[in-house]
């Protein structure tokens, strides 16, 4: 995963490849990624753009198109609230899955 920030958003990109383990029957003769592989793969490029994140919970989860094995998507991540992100999936142009993640940074000694 590529991630790249400057001061006001991070974005990088990602593939689902045939083979994830979540493939397989979603949907017979139709492989489709589920929309929570594409959310869990937003919240690891946040944890790499902003180290010691720790997911608390998920808001406004929404997915607008399907998204096939192989596919090249991009994730932008924007800061939301001090304690919370909002993550948005493209593929091209199009906007494929967008979500409000919340949570807190630990401290190296494990507080948040």
């Amino acid at each position: 995963m590529v991630i790249e920030c400057d001061a006001a958003h991070c974005a990088g990109s990602f593939v689902i490849d045939a083979d994830h383990p979540a493939l397989p029957g979603h949907f017979p003769g139709r492989p489709v990624v589920p929309g929570m592989v594409l959310v869990d793969h937003a919240i690891a490029a946040l944890q790499v753009a902003v180290p010691g994140f720790v997911p608390r919970g998920i808001r406004a989860a929404k997915f607008f198109a399907p998204v096939l094995p192989g596919e090249h998507i991009d994730v932008r991540l924007q800061v939301a609230t001090a304690s919370s992100y909002t993550l948005t999936c493209l593929r091209g142009s199009e906007t494929v899955m967008s979500c409000t993640v919340t949570g807190a940074v630990l401290t190296s000694g494990g507080t948040a």
